[in-house]
């Protein structure tokens, strides 16, 4: 800004000598006093309710009097702009000190950061935190005083407006909960700042000089603080310590307050110091080094306006997909995808952000010399999917159940969302009945499931007569979940979930409580089993476990399917570009990783029924089989997982292991039909799919239908029957 501009009362006489170039000298043309003007983000939006906080803010600041503090003595608006000003200080700023005249003496050095500590108690005092501290913004004077300026950064300081007001801090001195989130910093993140600037004064560097800001960042969030005396072999060891404990990664671990830390200090500075007073010591040391430094302070940058260049530069993202939907999916399975995804985007330093509450984060990469990228996910349950892509609110809809008729039809401008190019089954999972690890009850049939969950089965004892006599306690997923829907569909039917059940959005939490309640039963994905008992479930034939192999065929009764659910014909290339590579093998690493089950193609349990009919019994004796069944549609065409199914397939036999081998193809129905028929129609699924393979240059060397005679699922339920209208896929042994 030109000399002898007139902002409100003030003549604008050029730059301060400190500040870096953003603070400003004015004369107050009233009062003939020279002071200090900052201006104050001004593209903040100019509404009344904002202009309000501001001055209410702004008054909270002028109270702060205190002898380290650089007072605020006025605030004003002009052209839409907001202006704080301050008192004028005849000193330098530390940073030039520092970088003219190297390492501060010990006792000078903890002086200063004494004084600095009683200034910011002040402020935690009031409620204010700083968030900017660094060198630069700490004056000292010829008399060994110091005062911390630039309390305007902590100027509205809450919610959403900080992304606005855009300064966090500088780099080399943000606290790793400042740069993974800025919104909510505490008085803890001001102390690891101290450190730094003690580390600073004590070494004559700082930890990490990294000529890239995004470099230091990263290194403040997760690389280990060098020690001090690697750099100034001199600081006493006590001293070191009290500095690396205020920079604790993790703000529980350092100094609760400004009084825990100035207590430290003070007591080390009592065994150091000499009789003479600390004002004389840092008079003299000052006095003869002030001069070297004075003239060059004006030409630099604000520090402070670099730390909200470094903010934004380092959270300035272009999201290039929105994934909304089912917390099965997007609490840890999706981050980890989107994690790789951006990877071979080119991205690196990936790391996860928070969201506003715990269902909800961003996925974000640094892309060199262009805008990072993000993944943003919501994960609110499968419900939100469909309603998130009705709204084109998300790109990708996460659900653990398939989607429903009318879902189907309130979508449909966005194609057949039952359809290949729709619908993409990502992984397999099972919800898991789970029960305390000390509860006897090692297996139940649907029934028995529906009566404990409905509260027909109010007591243990009624189910196992090892069990207490103990009411039976029930945990669910909310309504919103696809888990919810898939076991309402499964297991409860038309039936009501009993009144008392606990219910939870999180299912960590609700695995977690049923493991810490003896009398506790509760449904569940396959990965969030963890300390819990998983049961055997019979669904009309014998009990099954759900295991990986149980769950890849789809025979345990309470498998499932999660999916990916886009539009037919996207506009964003990178949604086929996420949903081909969550389904390659590479995608599907990560899938097993995240303890899913994943769509590969492997050997599993080859054990036969006894009731097994004799021809199968015959052929399957000599043969593995493989980690797959065939399924259909009602109108008897391949479902859409069994197209991709069988691609796999051919993949798996093509290599070292599975070359060479015969395949060997068994067809179920269900009983819905009479024996001659279901066998009929046996027979015709099983050709579908050789010719299917024949197609795709695999051989068969047997294709068998057997009808009805093998159920793994009740028949009496549509659930049942679907599972039951298999074909499964057998090797020949070598």
């Amino acid at each position: 800004m030109e000399k002898g501009t007139m902002l409100y009362h003030y003549r604008i006489e050029g730059a301060a000598p400190y500040g870096k170039g953003a603070l400003l000298m004015a004369e107050h043309i009233l009062l003939g006093k020279r002071f200090l003007l900052k201006s104050l983000t001004p593209k903040l939006p100019g509404t009344e309710s904002y202009r309000e906080r501001f001055y209410n803010e702004a008054k909270l600041l002028a109270g702060m009097v205190h002898p380290n503090i650089l007072q605020a003595t006025d605030f004003f608006e002009h052209n839409s702009g907001f202006w704080l000003v301050m008192e004028y200080y005849n000193g330098a700023a530390l940073d030039r000190m520092i970088e003219h005249n190297g390492p501060f003496p010990q006792q000078i050095a903890l002086h200063y950061a004494v004084r600095l500590l009683q200034g910011l108690r002040f402020a935690h005092d009031k409620g204010v935190i700083h968030r900017g501290l660094t060198t630069a913004i700490i004056l000292l004077d010829r008399n060994g005083g110091l005062k911390i300026s630039d309390f305007g950064v902590a100027l509205l300081k809450y919610g959403e407006d900080l992304q606005e007001v855009g300064q966090g801090g500088e780099a080399a001195f943000m606290s790793p909960e400042q740069i993974l989130n800025p919104f909510t910093v505490t008085p803890q993140s001001d102390i690891y700042a101290v450190g730094l600037i003690l580390y600073n004064m004590l070494a004559g560097r700082l930890p990490f000089s990294e000529e890239s800001a995004v470099d230091t960042l990263m290194n403040q969030f997760d690389s280990t603080i060098p020690d001090i005396r690697s750099f100034a072999p001199d600081t006493h060891e006590e001293l070191a310590a009290i500095v690396h404990k205020a920079l604790e990664k993790d703000p529980a671990n350092r100094y609760q307050s400004c009084v825990e830390f100035l207590a430290a200090l003070e007591a080390h500075r009592v065994a150091l110091l000499p009789k003479a007073p600390a004002e004389g010591i840092a008079d003299s040391w000052l006095r003869r080094r002030r001069g070297l430094v004075m003239s060059s302070l004006v030409s630099a940058l604000l520090l402070a306006t670099g730390g909200g260049y470094y903010y934004h530069w380092i959270n300035s993202y272009d999201i290039i997909l929105k994934l909304q939907g089912s917390n099965t999916i997007g609490a840890e399975l999706a981050p980890a995808l989107a994690e790789e995804f951006l990877k071979k985007q080119g991205a690196v330093r990936i790391r996860r952000v928070p969201g506003k509450n715990h269902e909800e984060q961003l996925v974000e990469g640094i892309m060199e010399g262009r805008r990072n990228r993000a993944v943003e996910i919501k994960a609110h349950g499968s419900t939100t999917a469909f309603e998130g892509l009705q709204a084109n609110a998300c790109d990708i809809g996460m659900s653990s159940r398939r989607i429903k008729d009318d879902e189907v039809k309130r979508l449909s401008l966005l194609g057949n969302m039952t359809s290949r190019a729709n619908e993409h089954v990502l992984a397999l999972d099972g919800v898991a009945v789970i029960v305390n690890s000390t509860n006897p009850v090692a297996t139940l049939t649907m029934a028995d499931t529906q009566g404990l969950f409905t509260g027909k089965i109010p007591e243990w004892k009624q189910l196992n007569s090892a069990a207490k006599a103990a009411p039976v306690h029930v945990y669910a997923r909310d309504d919103k979940s696809g888990t919810f829907d898939t076991f309402k569909s499964l297991v409860l039917h038309k039936e009501k979930l009993v009144k008392e059940a606990k219910r939870f959005e999180d299912s960590v939490k609700l695995s977690r409580d049923v493991s810490s309640d003896p009398n506790g039963i509760g449904f569940i994905g396959l990965p969030y089993v963890k300390s819990s008992k998983a049961v055997a479930i019979s669904g009309g034939a014998q009990p099954i476990l759900p295991t990986p192999f149980t769950v890849a065929t789809e025979d345990y009764g309470l498998a499932r399917r999660l999916y990916l659910y886009t539009p037919g014909q996207p506009k964003n290339q990178k949604i086929r570009d996420f949903v081909e590579f969550a389904l390659s093998p590479e995608g599907q690493a990560i899938v097993e990783k995240n303890g899913f089950v994943p769509l590969s193609v492997r050997m599993g349990n080859s054990s036969i029924p006894a009731n097994a009919p004799e021809r199968y019994r015959m052929l399957a004796s000599s043969a593995e089989r493989l980690s797959l069944n065939v399924k259909f549609t009602a109108d008897g065409q391949l479902d859409n997982k069994a197209y991709r199914d069988l691609d796999r397939l051919v993949r798996a036999l093509s290599t070292k292991e599975l070359q060479g081998r015969q395949l060997l193809l068994f067809s179920f129905t269900d009983a819905s039909s009479d024996p001659h028929s279901s066998l009929a129609l046996s027979h015709q699924r099983v050709g579908q799919v050789a010719q299917e393979l024949r197609s795709r240059g695999i051989m068969v060397a047997a294709a068998e239908g057997f009808g009805s005679s093998l159920p793994v699922a009740d028949n009496s339920t549509k659930e049942g029957r679907q599972r039951n209208n298999r074909v499964e896929i057998w090797l020949a042994k070598r």
